[in-house]
């Protein structure tokens, strides 16, 4: 944390000074993000709970993740 907030105030330094120099991302570098589908959201209990994890917060609050107890659909957000 303390790095990241004396680099985010260097940055912020350095856009007040106008001494940061833009350039455009290479289009042949760029990766596009799947679309989430309804069937993503589902949470497979076969991944490691890491992914489980990670896949929870991600997609928290909306579209959420969901599972399902006794046949009834349970939203999971946390």
């Amino acid at each position: 944390c303390e790095i990241g907030a004396h680099s985010m105030l260097s940055v912020l330094e350095d856009i007040k000074n106008d001494s940061i120099k833009s350039y455009p991302q290479k289009s042949e570098k760029m990766t596009l993000a799947p679309k989430i589908t309804k069937e993503m959201s589902l949470i497979n209990w076969s991944w490691d709970a890491k992914k489980i994890h990670n896949w929870i917060r991600g997609l928290s609050p909306y579209p959420g993740m969901y599972t399902f107890f006794k046949n009834r659909k349970l939203r999971i957000f946390k």
